[in-house]
């Protein structure tokens, strides 16, 4: 095998160009980190109220109409001019030929990003609607609270309408989720479950997502029933949420 020699100033022009770029990417990170936190706004019984209200409104229309306003509503407040997040489209399943999906959020993990703690929200049974939006508004209260904080892992959060499913097609979802994360070689570290009501959606979540393989683990976390920045409140997930991603 012939070697190939390269010129001393073209290895370090290579190298003094891969310092910029990850001068530069840090540069922009800490600018989205920086606004994010300029974003960022303590839990309030007003604040949670006037989610609760909007989420009440926009759930008397029909099924697919409850759930293509709740995932827009979602997407809109999480978003770079409402949180400073970047929230992305997850489909579920079609309704009447258009595509239903829920909402996922991240907090990217700065020294390891492709580690995962999944925090999941199923909602769309339409039995239990308006326990869903309190755990809906809660979810939005402490996204907004949470924005901007640096991890090193990646903090994820999973609002689908899975609840309205059946047990086959909730599985094919999260199997679909899990791929999705193979594909870009993240491991799942923790999930932990923050539906509005206990299901089966631990079991299924473990086996989708290939965890027991990984030891990675599941857990029941339930919603505050005051709305302050107490232990006993929202504070107290909080910091539990941010003690499994890891503090910088």
């Amino acid at each position: 095998m012939a070697l190939v020699m390269f010129p001393l100033g073209t290895i370090l022009l290579g190298f003094a160009s891969f310092g910029i770029w990850m001068w530069n990417k840090d540069r922009v990170e800490d600018r989205n980190l920086r606004y994010a936190s300029a974003l960022r706004q303590g839990p309030s019984g007003e604040a949670w109220g006037k989610r609760m209200e909007v989420l009440t409104a926009i759930s008397a229309g029909s099924e697919g109409d409850r759930l293509a306003s709740t995932a827009s509503y979602l997407e809109s407040s999480l978003g770079g001019e409402g949180m400073g997040y970047s929230p992305e489209r997850f489909v579920v399943g079609l309704d009447a030929g258009q595509p239903v999906g829920g909402v996922v959020v991240e907090l990217t993990g700065k020294q390891r990003p492709r580690e995962i703690v999944l925090v999941l929200m199923s909602y769309g049974d339409a039995q239990k609607v308006a326990k869903e939006n309190e755990a809906l508004a809660s979810f939005l209260t402490l996204a907004n609270w949470l924005t901007g904080e640096p991890v090193v892992r990646t903090l994820r959060f999973a609002a689908l309408p899975l609840a309205g499913m059946d047990e086959a097609a909730k599985r094919e979802v999260m199997v679909r989720f899990g791929e999705e994360m193979r594909r870009r070689n993240e491991r799942v570290m923790q999930v932990v479950d923050l539906s509005a009501v206990e299901s089966d959606l631990n079991a299924l979540t473990v086996e989708a997502l290939q965890m027991a393989a990984s030891g990675a683990v599941s857990r029941r976390e339930v919603w505050p029933g005051v709305v302050d920045e107490s232990a006993g409140g929202y504070g107290g997930l909080r910091e539990r949420l941010l003690g499994l991603a890891e503090r910088p």
